[in-house]
Order: structure tokens, then C-alpha cells, then sequence
């Protein structure tokens, strides 16, 4: 699956001690442009395209790391690093449009140099709960301005380095190559596509409405 990731976007993941987890790091890397964003790199590229939200090491009783995304985004891949936690922990991974704001009540919050902020629930456009089987885990990639979403176990490191390069996104940009298009082929099943007005659907599978269930329910 995959979303449009427009002027302003972000990805994050959010979590809880009692997950299985003290800290997991959120972590962004751009090989055609040589760039690492995260806890241990830079927390900004040079034209701040893509902010890093900052490092929280303790879900005491949460926590969220944000990567934002500005005037589009580079073309990468997006990590989650288990660094203090249990194999199987808990963690839930969202992406949504909008732009950072001041702490405040019904966010999603994170720190970044001691300064409190978050991204407001309402721009929330889609979550997905995860579980940490490796340390280590692709949980998306960015071409062409679409974040792709994923969830593939990469190895047991600690944390994400410049060393996944361009064999890797070569893959997954032929794998995306031979994905199914689900409109098309809802429409030659038989379905009958709507106005975005319409108020008595059957099915809605319009970006805002996606829950991790609306392909399964699809089949029932």
C-alpha cells in the first residue's frame, strides 16, 4: 500500500514501556543523496526537507519520534530500530499530513532539544500496529514522492546505517512494478466507483477511511 506524501507530511511511531520496549528509534536514510537522519546522524538536511522530531529513550507512559517532511521528500528508505526493548515488543507506526505544532491536548507528542511538540490526531491519515521481530525493520520506502509501506526485518542492529544503498531500492522499486492495481481490479470485478460526495457507499477505501482491515473486510 501506499500513500501520496504532498508539500507536508510526516512519519512516526509511537509506543509504550509496557509494549516491551524502552526505546525505539525512527530513522530516515536518502542513499542517492548520501544523507542519514536520525538520533546518531543529522536531525535536519541542509534545506530542512526532512526534520528529525529527536530521540526519546523512554516511554514513561509514552512516547513518539517524528520524521517530517517538507516541499516533498528524497527518495529513501524508513527504519525502526528496536534499542532497549524485547524481541516481540509492540510499537504502532503512523503517517498523516500536516505540519509540527506546539504541545497540546489530542496529539501525538515528541521532544527535540528539550522543546515539546507533536502532530495533531486529526492529521492522522494512517496507523498500523507492529510488532519488533528484529531489531532492525524496513517499515517503508519514499520514490517518487509516495511512501510505500512495508514491514521487513532488515538484521539485529542497533540502529540504521548509510550502508543500504541502491541494490535495495532497485528491488523494491521492482517488486512495486508488479503489485496489483486494487482499482482496477475492484472495477473489473464488477464494482461501481463513486463520487467522493456520495454519502451511502458500500465500500470506502478513500485514504482518511483505511483501517488495517479494509482489504481483509473485503473478503468476508
Amino acid at each position: 500500500s501506499s500513500i501520496g506524501m504532498g508539500r507536508s507530511s510526516f512519519v512516526g511511531v509511537y509506543w509504550r514501556n509496557e509494549w516491551g520496549a524502552h526505546d525505539f528509534d525512527l530513522s530516515g536514510v536518502f542513499p542517492y543523496e548520501d544523507i542519514r537522519i536520525g538520533w546518531n546522524a543529522g536531525y535536519t538536511t541542509s534545506d530542512e526537507r526532512v526534520v528529525y522530531s529527536g530521540d526519546m529513550t523512554d516511554a514513561k507512559p509514552e512516547a513518539s519520534e517524528i520524521l517530517y517532511f517538507r516541499n516533498g521528500a528524497p527518495d529513501g528508505f524508513i527504519f525502526v530500530n528496536r534499542f532497549n526493548g524485547d524481541e516481540g515488543a509492540s510499537y504502532r507506526l503512523f503517517f498523516g499530513a500536516g505540519e509540527p505544532e506546539e504541545k497540546a491536548d489530542h496529539m501525538v507528542v515528541s521532544s527535540h532539544r528539550g522543546k515539546e511538540f507533536g502532530v495533531s490526531e486529526m492529521d492522522i491519515r494512517v496507523e498500523a500496529d507492529m510488532t519488533s521481530d528484529v531489531r532492525e525493520q524496513l517499515v517503508g520506502y519514499i520514490s517518487g514522492e509516495r511512501f510505500y509501506f512495508m514491514s521487513l526485518g532488515i538484521g539485529r542492529g542497533a540502529v540504521s546505517h548509510k550502508a543500504h544503498e541502491y541494490p535495495l531500492h532497485e528491488a523494491l522499486e521492482a517488486r512495486r512494478m508488479c503489485a496489483v492495481n486494487l482499482r482496477k481490479l475492484l472495477l473489473d470485478a464488477g464494482a461501481i466507483e463513486c463520487a467522493k460526495e456520495a454519502a451511502d457507499v458500500e465500500i470506502d477505501l478513500s485514504e482518511h477511511a483505511l483501517t488495517r482491515t479494509s482489504l481483509s473486510d473485503l473478503f468476508k
